[in-house]
């Protein structure tokens, strides 16, 4: 029984650690409170949503939104999204 129970709960630890969360617009989102990040890669462009507390989307009028993309190889790139629709930079 408790074999068990400890196999229980490794599967249920892995599922919960794998999990992955898909936002409103179809990308994965990480939390960064209050907020949340949406993230959606399409071809070669990268697409970032900012969620409010209910994970909906806050519209981008008058917020400016700028990057640190870090790469394997350690080097690092600051890059400033420009606004995409009414929710959404790229």
């Amino acid at each position: 029984m408790i074999l068990w129970l400890l196999v229980a709960g490794v599967f249920l630890y892995a599922d919960h650690t794998f999990q992955t969360n898909t936002g409103p617009h179809g990308g994965h989102y990480k939390e960064d409170k209050p907020y949340y990040i949406e993230l959606r890669k399409e071809n070669q462009t990268l697409y970032s949503y900012l969620l409010d507390a209910d994970k909906k989307p806050i519209q981008n009028t008058g917020i400016h939104c700028d990057g640190r993309l870090s790469y394997g190889d350690g080097s690092i790139q600051n890059i400033k999204f420009i606004p995409y629709k009414e929710d959404g930079f790229i």
